[in-house]
């Protein structure tokens, strides 16, 4: 029998300088494919089962509408893919529910499962073919179905789509097409997220007594939390520019409104904030955490 695999799983861009990115739009080696937000699933159809990385069953009468489209798949497969509302939080608690409970909420927003890979095919191994390959069998599987569809993979990256794409999702994965499926977490994946923009006060220039001796290191930002202004965070980020009129006019760049992307606002902090530039015309009593 079939038995589970151990996810593949993408690294964060993060760890990637952000000019490198680039190469990700510009490469036909990666595709782009929207991230789903839900509980990810193999299915089997030696036994048509679900299994997940902490292999708690799945009761299949809670998405018995799903079921039913996915016994008519061939057995001898494997598949990898989420179970979503379209959002986690609200597909784990669709899930948790009592069975009739689960069923009445569906009734109004029904649960998918998106399809995003398949690691077996007439009982044959088929994690070490490319992408590309999978997917194409995938998808040659999964027509006119309602409630159960292949993820999309987009090899053209026209600025057109992600701009339509953006509006649904809030993340992405850059997929090597030619990668195999490997165990745990992969290079061959690479989750993307846009950066929001923010604004804050400038507080502070720190200093760098390293590789940019004379210069300003970061910027300390602050933002109105009751009132009163209140260090967040240091950001980088800045020009080699930018850094020497910062370190030179100190006293000037304190007050001033500076804009900057991250990847998220937490409850206390910004993530990965990145500094995009001063801004004159923002009043900084604006600039409220």
């Amino acid at each position: 029998m079939i038995d589970f695999v151990p996810f593949m799983e993408a690294v964060n861009f993060k760890d990637i300088v952000p000019e490198k990115i680039e190469e990700y739009w510009q490469s036909d080696q990666w595709g782009l494919e929207p991230t789903e937000k839900g509980r990810r699933y193999q299915f089997r159809t030696d036994d048509f089962s679900f299994s997940s990385r902490s292999q708690e069953p799945l009761n299949t009468q809670k998405i018995q509408h799903i079921f039913d489209e996915l016994q008519t798949l061939p057995t001898g497969c494997l598949f990898d893919g989420i179970l979503t509302s379209g959002n986690y939080n609200e597909t784990i608690q669709i899930l948790e529910f009592p069975l009739q409970k689960c069923l009445e909420v569906q009734e109004r927003k029904p649960l998918y499962f998106v399809l995003t890979d398949i690691l077996f095919c007439n009982d044959e191994d088929i994690c070490t073919l490319p992408l590309f390959d999978r997917r194409n069998i995938l998808t040659s599987m999964i027509r006119e179905f309602k409630y159960s569809r292949a993820s999309n993979i987009y090899s053209d990256k026209k600025q057109e789509m992600y701009d339509s794409l953006k509006i649904v999702y809030d993340s992405f994965y850059f997929k090597d097409l030619e990668s195999q499926y490997s165990f745990n977490k992969s290079r061959r994946w690479r989750l993307y997220k846009e950066p929001q923009i923010f604004f804050a006060v400038v507080t502070d220039v720190i200093v760098d007594t390293g590789k940019f001796e004379n210069m300003a290191g970061t910027l300390q930002i602050s933002n109105y939390i009751n009132g009163k202004l209140k260090k967040i965070t240091n950001i980088g980020g800045m020009s080699t520019d930018d850094r020497i009129t910062f370190f030179n006019d100190k006293e000037k760049i304190i007050g001033k409104v500076v804009e900057f992307k991250a990847q998220q606002k937490t409850n206390s902090t910004y993530s990965e904030a990145r500094f995009v530039g001063i801004r004159e015309d923002i009043d900084p009593q604006s600039c409220i955490f």
